[in-house]
């Protein structure tokens, strides 16, 4: 079993465990501060903060696998014309490029969606009616 599928894993058991990892109470004013309101326990923090790490490296690497399949030449031409490299980036590069990332990136953004478990989002929003 490789460490992905492991690591995968033990994410969603965390995530299933989450029943009172988010709060929510109406806040109200108490002298000068409001108190109440919402509130994520450290639990639901590092379990987030680990799938946004793991599935931004995946969408990191498809965008600049897709940049760097622009040809070189692409690039050249648009300092020919004295374009900035930020202009020959917006207008040249990356509508090519495009055509590239777009395929890879809807299959990560539906296997991120796969790989997180309905009922873990249940229980770490039980108020929520999914």
């Amino acid at each position: 079993m490789s460490a992905a599928r492991i690591g995968l894993a033990l994410g969603a058991a965390a995530l299933a465990g989450l029943a009172a990892a988010a709060t929510w109470e109406v806040p109200a004013l108490r002298g000068f501060n409001f108190e109440g309101g919402g509130g994520v326990g450290p639990e639901f923090t590092a379990l987030l903060v680990g799938l946004v790490l793991y599935h931004g490296a995946f969408v990191a690497d498809i965008v600049r696998s897709g940049i760097m399949a622009v040809p070189a030449g692409q690039w050249e031409a648009g300092r020919s014309l004295g374009m900035s490299r930020r202009l020959i980036l917006a207008k040249i590069v990356l509508p090519q490029a495009l055509r590239v990332i777009l395929p890879p990136l809807a299959l990560a953004v539906s296997r991120a969606r796969q790989e997180t478990p309905r009922s873990a989002w249940r229980s770490a929003f039980p108020s929520s009616s999914r």
